[in-house]
Order: structure tokens, then C-alpha cells, then sequence
């Protein structure tokens, strides 16, 4: 269950909104990457249909893998991961970058989750620097921080120029996210650094916990949302407070998704904070809007599929069970939607609006109006609990979908699959924001 854990996290409400079935072909592709680097080809041919074993046994694969790396040299790491609708089959296209140059390895899956295809292809069109961003205007610098056995790489964008600057750390949606917040061709946590440090606001972002320390998070059966998502955002503050080029008094911490639903929970356990940004951060329960995100990809599908169905069926049985877990009975479950009921547990124990009621620092609120992952109801919640609160500033983007790129119409999961920007609006309203906040 430790693959199929991490695996279920990205499928959450809070990300990119790709169904659970998607995320765990992405995982199977990127793990078969991994076979090969190993060079451990009878492993990678083990998930193989009938006709792919015929066609690649492993000596064949081998042999193909060894003169790509004469070709281009040796692999160096893995990066992005997408997924495109072929039909009854999927193909899931994972970024490889090698010595001499890169490479997309596509592998297709069946509709039974074995590889019928395998493809070794140029890369697409790779992310570009957004036109209000100027790379002239800052340097980016790699950083490491955290508590001992948990530290983090990471990247600190700062502006160019002598004196302290304002800073915003980025904490990212659910599931095991990179520094930029990979989704498909977008990377909307480098368009916010890039946006905002070229508006003279330095900006930290990291590697998620549960990214790069994916098998020992999957191992703590006590896992909760506070080590996923809190403690990071914590530390990070504090690395940055010890900075001489960062001003200690005018660090903020943005939250994406899960990031911003924990907001709250940051903000009381991080007194050294000047404030908080929430980008479409959820209020209700994880398990009920899961079922709602689900429900809406599958209505907007012309055929849905038995495994579909059967997996929507799976999530509304388990959401009583997920709701009675409580500390007396909680260790007596096993994992339950691909999640330990410890993490369950810990979720439905935190109350953000509670908290939220709480936060008495500038808290700014922004949402997509297209976002069908955490909806303008969500925003709403937001804006009722909170009213009467001179310190919190809200921001409704008509035409942002969940990652707060434009588009027109309704949204879907296959948007995120197309190049965007996050949008130079968001960019303005944060700076023009915290620049109010000296």
C-alpha cells in the first residue's frame, strides 16, 4: 500500500484534479523510468501485456536503453509527468533529461493498466519564462533547510541589489508536488517566483516532503497532514529569518490547495510569519469534496467507465468509515482510500475556519471562478466566517481555473494538459498586496 498511498494523495481535491486512475499510471510510468536507469530490465518488463513481451523482451530492452544512453549519454533525473487520452487506452509521457539532452519516455497503458506501447519521443514544448517575469532582474540561489533527517532542497529567487527584501514561501497542494508544482506543461509555483521576484519580492519554494522522501513518509503509519504540509512551511520562515538579504519582518507564507487549507494551522504554528496569502484553499471536509470533484469529471465524460464507476462507488462507501475514525479506534483500521486513517483522523480534527477566526496578521484570500476543484462555495465559506475582519483582503478571478490560469468556458482535467501561465493579474494583486504591508 506505500505506492498506492502517496499515489492517492495527488487525486485529491486539491490538485490538478487528474482522476485517481491517471495518477497511478503516472506513478507505474515513473517507476518503470526507474526500472531502467537501474538497468533492472527483467523488473521493467514484468508489467508488460502479451504482445509487449513478445516484442520487447528484456535483452531487447536492454539493448535499446544502452544505445540511447551512447546516444545522448547517461540519465541524469526525471522531471514533469503528463497524460493523454488515447481512446479505451492511456499514454503517460515522463520527462527524462540525460547528459547530452532530453527526451519524453511515453509508455501507453490498456484499460487494464498494462503497457501496450512503449515510445521514446522529442520532448514537447518545455515550460518558457512568462512575459511579465525578466530573469534579469534576480538571481536564483539552491538552498537546503529543514529539521534534521527531513531537509529540503529548495530554490530562493531573489531580486538583484543591495538591502533586505520582502519574502514569500510557497506550500504547495496535496500530494508528493516538486518545487514548481508540476502539472502537465505548467509549473505555476516558477511563474509566481519568477512573477513576484521580478517585482521585487524574493520567493522560496521546495521540494514537498512527501516527494523527496516519498518511501519514508509511506512508511509512518501515524503520517499526518501537520508533517505533510506544516512543519516544512515552519522551518522555512525560520531558515529565512536567519537571512541577511531577507528582511525578518516581512516574510508570508502562500499556500496553494492543501496548502491553503492549512493555512490556519501555519499560521498559528508560525508566530514569525507577517501575514498569509490563501490560493484556493478548501474549507469543508476532504472525503465529501472528493466525491463532488469526481462527480463533476465524470458528468462532463461521454461514457463512463466501469472502473470509473467502480472507483466512485469505493470513495462514497468509505467516506462513513473515513467520518467515525476518532483516537479510540482509529489504530484498529487499515488504510482507507489509499491513505493511513491516521492522516484521516488528524483531517477531520483540524477546523480551519475555527482557526482562521483566529489569525490576527494580513491574511489575503484569492480563488479561481472556473476552479472546479475548490469552488467558489469554498471562497464563500471563506468570506462568511471571516467578515468583519479588517485584516483579510479577498480576491474573486472570474476567468482562473485551479491553478489560476485563464481559459474560457467550463473547466476540465484536460486543461491542465494544455501550456499556461499563471495569470499576471494574480501576480499584481499579491505585490500590490504585501506592498501595503510594511
Amino acid at each position: 500500500m506505500k505506492r498506492l498511498f502517496l499515489g492517492i494523495l495527488v487525486v485529491f481535491w486539491l490538485t490538478a484534479g487528474v482522476f485517481a486512475q491517471n495518477s497511478l499510471l503516472e506513478k507505474k510510468a515513473q517507476d518503470f523510468v526507474d526500472t531502467l536507469n537501474r538497468q533492472e530490465f527483467f523488473q521493467a518488463v514484468e508489467n508488460f501485456d502479451k504482445s509487449m513481451k513478445q516484442a520487447f523482451p528484456a535483452s531487447k530492452l536492454e539493448n535499446i536503453w544502452k544505445k540511447l544512453m551512447g546516444s545522448i549519454g547517461p540519465f541524469k533525473k526525471q522531471e514533469g509527468v503528463r497524460t493523454e487520452e488515447l481512446g479505451a487506452s492511456k499514454a503517460v509521457f515522463v520527462l527524462c533529461h540525460f547528459e547530452k539532452g532530453s527526451l519524453e519516455v511515453k509508455v501507453v497503458f490498456d484499460k487494464k493498466g498494462q503497457m501496450a506501447g512503449l515510445f521514446f519521443v522529442p520532448p514537447a514544448k518545455p515550460w518558457e519564462i512568462p512575459g511579465y517575469a525578466n530573469k534579469d532582474t534576480f538571481r536564483e540561489e539552491d538552498i537546503l533547510f529543514g529539521k534534521p533527517g527531513w531537509e529540503l532542497p529548495g530554490n530562493l529567487t531573489i531580486p538583484l541589489g543591495s538591502g533586505t527584501f520582502p519574502c514569500i514561501v510557497l506550500v504547495h497542494g496535496s500530494g508528493p508536488n516538486d518545487r514548481d508544482e508540476t502539472c502537465g506543461f505548467s509549473r505555476p509555483f516558477k511563474d509566481l517566483a519568477y512573477g513576484l521576484t521580478s517585482r521585487d519580492i524574493a520567493v522560496l519554494r521546495y521540494e514537498k516532503r512527501t516527494r523527496k522522501y516519498h518511501e519514508k513518509c509511506a512508511a509512518e503509519k501515524q503520517f499526518t497532514v501537520w508533517q505533510e504540509t506544516v512543519e516544512d512551511a515552519v522551518e522555512a520562515v525560520s531558515f529565512l529569518k536567519k537571512r541577511s538579504d531577507i528582511d525578518p519582518k516581512r516574510i508570508f507564507v502562500l499556500g496553494h490547495s492543501l496548502g491553503g487549507h492549512m493555512m490556519p494551522g501555519i499560521a498559528r504554528d508560525c508566530p514569525d510569519a507577517a501575514g498569509f496569502i490563501i490560493c484556493a484553499g478548501p474549507v469543508r471536509p476532504l472525503e465529501d469534496l472528493m466525491i463532488e470533484q469526481l462527480e463533476y469529471i465524470f458528468s462532463r465524460k461521454k461514457e463512463v467507465s466501469v472502473e470509473e464507476k467502480a472507483y466512485l462507488e469505493k470513495v462514497k462507501q468509505a467516506v462513513p468509515t473515513i467520518k467515525s475514525f476518532n483516537r479510540g479506534n482509529v489504530s484498529s483500521f487499515s488504510n482507507i482510500i489509499g491513505a493511513p486513517p491516521y492522516y484521516w483522523m488528524t483531517l477531520s480534527e483540524y477546523k480551519p475556519l475555527d482557526l482562521g477566526k483566529q489569525i490576527n496578521r494580513p491574511l489575503l484570500i484569492l480563488q479561481g471562478e472556473r476552479d472546479y476543484q475548490v469552488t467558489v462555495k469554498e471562497f464563500q465559506l471563506w468570506k462568511e466566517a471571516l467578515k468583519g475582519n479588517p485584516n483579510v483582503t479577498f480576491f474573486l478571478f472570474p476567468t482562473l481555473n485551479h491553478l489560476f490560469i485563464k481559459g474560457v468556458g467550463e473547466s476540465t482535467p484536460e486543461e491542465y494538459q494544455k501550456p499556461g501561465h499563471v495569470d499576471e493579474e494574480v501576480i499584481g494583486k499579491i505585490s500590490e498586496w504585501l506592498g501595503k504591508k510594511k
